[in-house]
């Protein structure tokens, strides 16, 4: 009598799960990218001007010199328009990408960051320094929120 036998790896079938799994989530995984990303954005958009809804911090004021130039004595980030009309937001796989700056704007780094000579004045909702950066907690429950809208 012969004897036939078979052994099933779990690694195989938890790699072959995984590639279902991802698969049949991708537009789900999109949609919700998508999501976050276009709430992310409008913060983003929402913080030049006078108020910002969600600065990591408080903006400087502008020096005697630049508010005399500007005729204003508090900061913006808009006096052309150039990089808050750089925003672009897309979305690669399942995650989205939100950008400002690029070659009509390309001090939005030195705008977020600051430099030997320009304060920081940060419009994206991040904590942290340009190696470690996290999300504010009023970034973080929009965010949340938004998923949670998809989902429902």
């Amino acid at each position: 009598m012969s004897t036939f036998r078979f052994a099933i790896n779990r690694n195989d079938l938890e790699k072959q799960f995984r590639l279902q799994f991802d698969a049949a989530t991708a537009p789900l995984r999109r949609q919700m990218a998508m999501a976050m990303g276009r709430e992310f954005f409008n913060i983003v958009h929402s913080n030049f001007g006078q108020n910002g809804v969600d600065r990591p911090k408080t903006w400087p004021a502008l020096s005697a010199k630049y508010a005399r130039r500007v005729g204003r004595g508090y900061a913006t980030l808009y006096r052309r328009g150039r990089l808050k009309a750089s925003g672009r937001l897309f979305v690669m796989g399942d995650k989205a990408v939100i950008e400002f700056g690029g070659p009509s704007a390309p001090y939005a780094e030195a705008h977020q960051f600051g430099t030997t000579h320009l304060s920081a004045r940060p419009f994206f909702p991040i904590k942290g320094s340009f190696e470690t950066v996290e999300l504010t907690d009023y970034t973080k429950r929009r965010l949340e929120q938004a998923v949670q809208r998809i989902l429902d």
